[in-house]
């Protein structure tokens, strides 16, 4: 029935002078909506973007990127604590950082720097969470749904690859598991897609280098292999999700060296497009950053910095961070950190004592109270202002080093 209404009216209106079957084209920009999708706000709501690279003791690395400059800090903190080679790192909607493992450790923190706004004197800080089920290095690390996951991995304390995951709630502090992916692996990368999946491409198995594609469904908790594979076995290469179907790779290890190549898979037809290659082959498992359209790839072979534009289709050289130090990175994890601009922070904060306020209800008239569940960053903002984009994106050999409890050997390349 609703068929043929449909089909009278269309042979009305094309019989009149001023029918047009040519629909406007809405196209709306993939950058803004991954970042609303994920974050609930988008980059112009942020200020001081900066990559921070974790890795050696202390210190931190720093790239500014309004300023297009390099810093080193060292961190200094009341709780004894030390930044693990091979640990991970994910940005979460505040802005700040989780960091996981790394060497032979469970723990888990919380990074947060001083914010950049004028009259503000808050010190950086570190906020010991509670540790995972047990050690990981070369593990990877995503956001999603008021969640950090945490996948796969090595266990130095036990000499075995993991295929466990599990997941950090943020409203409440707790671990809990989720199902365990296909095949045990570390030195692979990691995405989200769709705000419902999370993918991981290649590894290392402690044999051979991976080609496959997994993908877990935060659903049914059920992680599965796709039927598609990487062009070929790669180790710690970088992924991200571009779209909803959408899905970026670059850089790792293959059999005869480092991959400077980048490509794309659409994960609804299975089909593969190849992007402008970097300058130089990179390991770049969790060192890569996707900001405002831009895809940053640091370090991971020499000390060299790319940045591919995603609306330019094209890599191009930015200042490296040699002059503070020699090392190529291979062992650190980076997340981006943020501030939020001062207005978009009260904002949020009134918004946030009105979600609690709303939260804590009064029952019965006895004053007693209780609390539910938060909602996920996403879902308390409204975001109408996406618009309309014209600009779519465009058409080392396997290590020897015998295992060790001390998490400083490298896997996959």
């Amino acid at each position: 029935m609703e068929e043929n209404i449909n089909d009278n009216i269309f042979k009305v209106a094309k019989n009149t002078t001023e029918f047009n079957p040519t629909l406007p084209k809405v196209i709306f920009d993939p950058i803004l909506y991954k970042e609303v999708q994920t974050f609930g706000f988008t980059s112009k709501d942020v200020e001081n973007p900066r990559i921070c690279y974790f890795g050696d003791k202390d210190k931190v690395l720093i790239y500014y990127i309004d300023r297009d400059e390099w810093e080193i800090t060292h961190l200094t903190f009341a709780e004894t604590y030390e930044f693990n080679y091979y640990s991970s790192a994910v940005t979460i909607p505040n802005g700040s950082i989780i960091i996981t493992g790394g060497g032979v450790s469970s723990a888990v923190c919380q990074i947060q720097l001083c914010p950049s706004y004028a009259g503000n004197h808050k010190a950086p800080k570190i906020i010991q969470k509670e540790p995972m089920s047990q050690p990981r290095k070369e593990h990877a690390s995503v956001y999603l749904q008021n969640g950090v996951y945490v996948l796969g991995g090595y266990n130095g304390s036990t000499n075995s690859f993991l295929k466990s995951c599990e997941r950090f709630d943020l409203e409440t502090g707790q671990w809990s598991a989720i199902s365990d992916m296909m095949i045990p692996k570390c030195a692979f990368g990691a995405t989200t897609m769709a705000n419902s999946y999370i993918f991981t491409v290649g590894g290392y198995d402690g044999t051979i280098r991976l080609n496959i594609i997994e993908r877990y469904d935060l659903k049914t908790d059920k992680w599965s292999i796709l039927d598609v594979q990487t062009k070929e076995p790669l180790s710690n290469s970088a992924c991200f999700a571009y779209s909803d179907n959408l899905l970026m790779i670059l850089g790792g290890g293959h059999n005869v060296g480092f991959s400077l190549e980048m490509y794309q898979l659409n994960i609804e037809t299975s089909e593969w497009k190849q992007f402008p290659s970097m300058a130089d082959g990179k390991d770049l498992r969790n060192k890569v950053a996707v900001f405002n359209g831009d895809v940053y790839a640091i370090g991971g072979n020499n000390c060299t910095s790319e940045r591919f534009s995603l609306r330019k289709d094209e890599w191009s050289s930015f200042q490296n961070y040699q002059d503070l130090t020699g090392d190529n990175l291979d062992s650190w994890t980076c997340a981006l950190y943020y501030d939020k601009n001062k207005e978009k922070e009260e904002e949020d904060e009134d918004e946030e004592e009105k979600v609690e306020e709303e939260r804590t209800t009064a029952m019965y008239g006895l004053g007693f109270k209780f609390t539910m569940p938060s909602l996920n960053p996403y879902q308390l903002y409204n975001y109408d202002q996406i618009y309309q984009n014209d600009d779519d994106i465009g058409d080392g050999g396997l290590s020897d080093s015998s295992l060790s409890d001390e998490g400083t050997n490298h896997f996959g390349n």
